[in-house]
């Protein structure tokens, strides 16, 4: 068995068509290493810096890392051939940007030639209809370009105000110069303010609100009657002649209708009432007499009087013909009892008893 083998072999060998065939495949082949295994020589265009690099190899990372070129996440590369020994490596860094937004600041890095919008895109950014962008969103993206957007809102409240009324003034001879009254009373009427306010990433601008109102009700004047009626001074008649009574109290003229009297000034003077009775007189001469009324008042001749405060009130403004004004201030034991109804303050004894005790008319003048 092994020399029939043997045989075949030699027999095999020895064929020229097999020989020819190996040897012509021992030239391609070597051909084919001879073309894979020749150097190439790279120009590498980063940027501003041109790099010439020659190597057999074929990877273009590793060419890079032979060259000590980085690429960065976004970077592009982009190669073509001149020749067969000759190739170009062109590299396209991507652009850093930075965008400033809702309070926060961002880096990204964008390829080369991307707009604006395209960043906003990549980091979800989301302009709403009143935000304001610092650049276009159509800008080209260039290095360390800065992106601020800021957030604008409006905000709309309202609330409600009084419209203030006015006033009308009407003459009128039903009241005496000087007085007033009111005919119809003024009624506010009522406006919708309307507040629009800007905000700007949420601050508050100042000067920018705009306000608008509307009229909910109508407000209604005032009406007051002025007077203009002038009462003439008339000639003074006894008060027996105005009361059909003894009349010890002195002269005054008195208007019952109209609830006015003439004081000794020939002022005419509103009163609220008129009190008939006995009025006396007491100085500081009496025995216990402190000076001091029962209102706490130092009483002053000629200023105060005593008085039953259930009949009139202290603090009582009082005009007594003949006597002029006084202010009730104190009271006594007697008027209390009902002997009398102003026990008038004196300078000393001897006045007290020239006035002695006289049945008089005593005015309670209106308060103002």
């Amino acid at each position: 068995m092994p020399f029939s083998l043997n045989h075949k072999m030699r027999r095999f060998l020895g064929s020229k068509s097999i020989f020819s065939t190996l040897i012509v495949g021992s030239l391609l082949t070597s051909s084919a290493l001879s073309t894979i295994l020749r150097d190439r020589y790279y120009v590498i265009n980063d940027g501003l810096d041109t790099i010439g690099i020659t190597s057999v190899c074929r990877d273009i990372g590793e060419v890079l890392d032979m060259a000590s070129v980085k690429l960065g996440v976004n970077d592009k590369v982009f190669i073509s051939d001149v020749d067969s020994v000759i190739t170009n490596v062109s590299i396209k860094r991507a652009v850093s940007v930075g965008l400033s937004v809702d309070g926060c600041k961002y880096e990204v890095a964008v390829e080369s030639g991307k707009k604006v919008g395209d960043v906003l895109d990549k980091l979800g950014v989301v302009l709403r209809p009143d935000d304001v962008l610092s650049v276009s969103k159509d800008q080209v993206v260039s290095p360390n370009l800065e992106v601020v957007i800021d957030r604008v809102e409006y905000k709309t409240s309202n609330f409600v105000e009084n419209i203030p009324f006015s006033t009308e003034k009407k003459e009128t001879s039903s009241l005496l110069k000087g007085k007033s009254k009111v005919e119809r009373h003024g009624i506010q009427g009522k406006k919708e303010i309307i507040l629009c306010e800007k905000f700007v990433n949420g601050e508050l601008i100042e000067g920018e609100t705009q306000r608008s109102e509307k009229v909910l009700e109508e407000p209604i004047s005032q009406v007051e009657l002025v007077g203009t009626k002038v009462v003439e001074k008339k000639r003074a008649v006894s008060a027996r002649a105005v009361s059909g009574r003894k009349a010890t109290d002195g002269e005054v003229t008195c208007c019952p209708a109209a609830g006015t009297f003439v004081d000794n000034n020939g002022a005419v003077v509103e009163y609220e009432k008129v009190i008939e009775g006995f009025v006396t007189a007491y100085s500081p001469d009496e025995k216990g007499d402190t000076g001091v009324g029962s209102t706490g008042v130092r009483v002053k001749p000629g200023v105060h009087c005593a008085v039953n405060p259930r009949i009139i009130p202290y603090g009582s403004k009082l005009y007594i013909p003949g006597q002029g004004y006084r202010i009730a201030a104190d009271t006594g034991g007697a008027l209390m009892k009902g002997f009398g109804i102003v026990d008038m303050r004196v300078a000393n004894i001897r006045e007290a008893n020239n006035f002695g005790k006289r049945r008089m008319k005593v005015y309670i003048v209106k308060k103002v």
